[in-house]
């Protein structure tokens, strides 16, 4: 993808929905493996509520810039919307994803955040199988995914698996 057709979130520095859908699209295509994590800010509605607007704003930069560090320059970092952001983990597998999201949830919450509080993230991942799965099938599953850790009590990582679609 050309350095123009690229484009940024304009608060987070972090690439957009269209920069996402075009890139995982094309990692389908040219058949590079990779895996999803989708990650969510827990009770973010509270925190505008509670700290106003800039802070939540301060939150997602904050959020944003603790996901760039725990990404590789392989990898698409992207806001997915709202307070919602996620990476695509250029070559990566479960163990990979994991361990990547693992290691940024767990800064996020040892961080100060703009809130003087502790920032909590729910994260789903899912990863495409050689051509087995198409883009909304792996966005689907790792939403299904990020949605168990957010009723399993938050603040967790969880891996689609099948048995999750019952």
């Amino acid at each position: 993808m050309g350095l123009k057709e690229i484009r940024l979130d304009g608060l987070t520095g972090l690439a957009n929905r269209k920069t996402f859908d075009l890139t995982i699209r094309e990692w389908l295509e040219e058949k590079i493996p990779f895996a999803l994590i989708l990650l969510d800010i827990d009770y973010f509605k509270k925190i505008n509520d509670e700290h106003g607007h800039l802070i939540g704003d301060e939150v997602l930069m904050h959020t944003a810039s603790q996901i760039l560090a725990f990404s590789r320059s392989e990898d698409l970092c992207f806001r997915y919307g709202g307070e919602e952001f996620g990476i695509l983990v250029n070559h990566g597998n479960i163990q990979t994803a994991v361990q990547m999201a693992e290691h940024l949830r767990e800064a996020i919450a040892a961080a100060i955040s703009p809130t003087g509080s502790p920032i909590y993230v729910s994260i789903g991942i899912s990863v495409s199988i050689a051509g087995a799965a198409d883009v909304k099938e792996i966005i689907e599953m790792a939403d299904k995914a990020l949605y168990q850790s957010k009723t399993k009590g938050r603040n967790r990582t969880t891996v689609y698996k099948k048995e999750q679609d019952g």
